[in-house]
């Protein structure tokens, strides 16, 4: 019977004999730490598409959340990634959420 470590060194023993680096590497560090591209939403970032979405507005979000206004985005930009989606609709004038991000903000704001 093998046990989950065994498991785990058996995989990563397969892994490393591919002959692909750079993918080898990918796979060996999403199973050592939480891999962005499977996913799951950074709970930091869901709380940053809150506030834009409360305030519709980067600059306004950022200035509460005690941010600068490009990691706003960019965290907000690295969770529409994550989930496939995207949750705001950007204008040089104005922000808006969409159908799918009203509807994330819907539930994101309940939780938080």
């Amino acid at each position: 019977m093998t046990t989950p470590s065994t498991g785990l060194i058996a995989l990563v023993g397969v892994i490393w004999h591919r002959r692909d680096f750079p993918i080898r590497r990918k796979y060996l560090e999403c199973l050592f730490r939480p891999c962005k591209s499977l996913g799951v939403a950074d709970l930091n970032d869901i709380a940053v598409f809150v506030r834009v979405a409360q305030f519709e507005s980067f600059s306004r979000a950022a200035h509460a959340l005690g941010m600068p206004v490009s990691t706003v985005s960019r965290k907000v930009t690295a969770l529409e990634e994550r989930l496939g989606v995207t949750l705001l609709q950007r204008t040089t004038r104005k922000l808006s959420l969409t159908a799918q991000g009203r509807a994330y903000y819907t539930i994101s704001a309940a939780s938080h």
